[in-house]
């Protein structure tokens, strides 16, 4: 049925990273990622014909058995391509001195692209490389600010920044990444409040996604008739706002 002996996968990676800090208080790092991964598993689906069945046949299978197989589908792993993901972190943080307290404040941001090449017959379709290579948004961002008065309270302010991301209906595509779907970009926010009280207890109230950003509507018609109605491949979710309180006790 044309099922060969599998080869482990091998991977590659490099990284080169400089530091920089051009104040006691201020510091910038900046990496640099390239990682190769070569014959990655895939699952292979072969229908089985006439050339099969003449197969199992010479290899002795009974003919009457081997008739039955006619037309079905034989299912195994096999390498089935490459892919190679490169891209870079920047991180630059900062504390500064504020009345009645500190203030630091930190920007973090990835950039990535992964590429899916020699992808064998039969293994994953154009629906699936595509997905591979725009699913995931290209940018992300962190952008926090962090307060603190050493005393009472303490809190923080966080926008996470989600580039735009693209995608095929996944499952309910036909395979040929003809039906590609595009969804933008997005910022939340999350605040939190933190008051110590006394030496041992503390008090943190907070929200993550405080203003309830939600992605794009779901585009797939397959998946909205399912009842779909946010992007079902977002990377910051579907549920919108959340929010805690918690208490922590010391001794």
């Amino acid at each position: 049925l044309g099922a060969v002996p599998l080869v482990p996968e091998e991977s590659e990676s490099y990284t080169a990273g400089v530091v920089w800090t051009p104040t006691d208080t201020t510091s910038v790092t900046l990496d640099y990622y390239h990682i190769k991964i070569d014959d990655r598993l895939a699952l292979l689906t072969n229908t089985i014909g006439p050339a099969e069945v003449a197969d199992l046949i010479a290899a002795g299978i009974p003919p009457a058995e081997a008739n039955l197989l006619l037309g079905s589908n034989a299912n195994f792993f096999v390498n089935g391509f490459d892919s190679t993901v490169k891209g870079f972190d920047l991180a630059i943080g900062s504390r500064f001195s504020v009345p009645a307290g500190d203030l630091g404040v930190e920007l973090r941001h990835n950039h990535n692209k992964q590429d899916v090449t020699n992808v064998a017959a039969g293994t994953i379709n154009a629906s699936r490389v595509f997905d591979l290579e725009h699913q995931t948004p290209n940018d992300r961002t962190l952008l926090t600010f962090d307060y603190s008065t050493n005393t009472l309270f303490s809190g923080l302010v966080r926008f996470a920044y989600y580039g735009d991301w693209d995608t095929t209906a996944g499952l309910f595509s036909p395979g040929d990444a003809s039906d590609q779907y595009h969804y933008s970009d997005n910022i939340l926010v999350d605040l939190e409040a933190r008051f110590a009280i006394g030496d041992h207890f503390k008090v943190t109230v907070g929200g993550e996604n405080i203003f309830d950003t939600k992605p794009d509507q779901e585009q797939d018609p397959v998946a909205n008739f399912l009842g779909v109605r946010p992007a079902l491949t977002s990377p910051f979710g579907v549920n919108g706002a959340f929010w805690y309180a918690r208490t922590t006790f010391t001794f």
